[in-house]
């Protein structure tokens, strides 16, 4: 699909109708009262996201997870879904949401979330907040045909 000419001197036209938690799951790993209490979580996760767009092509959803690898050293287990829906604003369109969902600009509206979303649940824990590290999100990008979902994963 050929790229739409946009107008960079003009807002996209598009509008975040809401980000909200999809799922989270949260545990201390079996044993961890074993471990001490200042030492950090450092365990790999891997971060994952999808797309879809609505039939008529003004609306999209985008999806971004983080799971725990389950190897033996994890202090927590977590799996934290995210989304974003967007639309496009009525007589606004300067750039399709199909395109606009396949940027790294959608990726790096939802990490954030995704990224304070896990913070926040893991606060509480014996070994404090997990902070995710800054991602290139144009790893994250993918090309899909009009109307289909996509998906992408990546290590953190």
């Amino acid at each position: 699909m050929e790229p739409t000419k946009t107008d960079p001197k003009k807002s996209p036209g598009i509008r975040v109708d809401g980000m909200y938690v999809q799922s989270a799951q949260f545990a201390h790993h079996e044993g961890f009262m074993d471990v001490p209490a200042d030492q950090k979580f450092n365990s790999a996760v891997t971060i994952e996201s999808k797309t879809a767009t609505r039939n008529d092509g003004k609306a999209a959803r985008i999806t971004m997870r983080v799971v725990s690898e389950t190897d033996g050293g994890n202090k927590y287990t977590f799996d934290v879904v995210v989304v974003a829906q967007v639309s496009e604003v009525e007589g606004d369109g300067n750039l399709p949401i199909v395109e606009f969902v396949n940027t790294p600009a959608a990726i790096s509206l939802v990490y954030p979330f995704l990224r304070q979303s896990l913070a926040d649940l893991t606060v509480r824990g014996r070994f404090g907040s997990v902070w995710l590290n800054l991602i290139n999100p144009q790893m994250f990008v993918h090309i899909e045909s009009a109307g289909g979902p996509s998906g992408s994963s990546g290590p953190e």
